[in-house]
C-alpha cells in the first residue's frame, strides 16, 4: 500500500526508509483488507499515521536531545504504544459506524484505556531492576 510508504514527504523521514521492511507492512494490510470494513479502515489508517509520527517525532526528539515535560510526553506516548491501532483492528468484522466511535463517551473510554496502558508501561519500566 503506498501510504505505508508516502505519508511523509521525501526527506522528511529522519533514517533511511529502506531500513523499514515494508513488505511486511503490506502483507499484512493485504491479509487484513478483506476481513475489515470502510470505516474500521478508515479509523486503523488514521490511527497508524498518527503513531508513525509519533514514533517519526520520537525519533527526532532522541537525535536533537529533547526532552519534554511529562505532559508532553504523554501527549506523544499516547501515539508512540500503538493502542489506537490496536483498538482499531479489535473493530475488523464489528463495522462500527463512525457515529457510534465518534460517541463522547466511547472517546473518553478509549483515552482512558489508551492512558491506562501508557501508566502501566511506565509504572513495569521503573520496577524492574535492570532499567532503574
Amino acid at each position: 500500500m503506498d501510504w505505508w510508504r508516502n505519508h511523509a514527504p521525501v526527506g522528511a523521514w529522519p533514517f533511511d526508509i529502506k531500513l523499514l521492511n515494508l513488505s511486511n507492512c503490506d502483507r499484512f494490510w493485504e491479509r487484513t483488507i478483506p476481513h475489515a470494513g470502510a470505516n474500521t479502515q478508515k479509523r486503523f489508517i488514521a490511527t497508524f499515521i498518527d503513531y508513525q509520527d509519533a514514533v517519526i517525532q520520537q525519533i527526532i526528539d532522541q537525535r536533537e536531545g529533547h526532552i519534554r515535560d511529562i505532559n508532553n510526553y504523554l501527549d506523544l506516548r499516547r501515539d508512540t504504544s500503538a493502542v489506537k491501532p490496536t483498538f482499531a483492528l479489535i473493530e475488523i468484522g464489528l463495522d462500527i459506524p463512525d457515529e457510534v466511535m465518534s460517541h463522547p463517551a466511547i472517546e473518553v473510554m478509549i483515552s482512558t484505556s489508551v492512558d491506562m496502558v501508557i501508566l502501566n508501561n511506565v509504572s513495569s519500566f521503573l520496577v524492574e531492576p535492570n532499567n532503574i
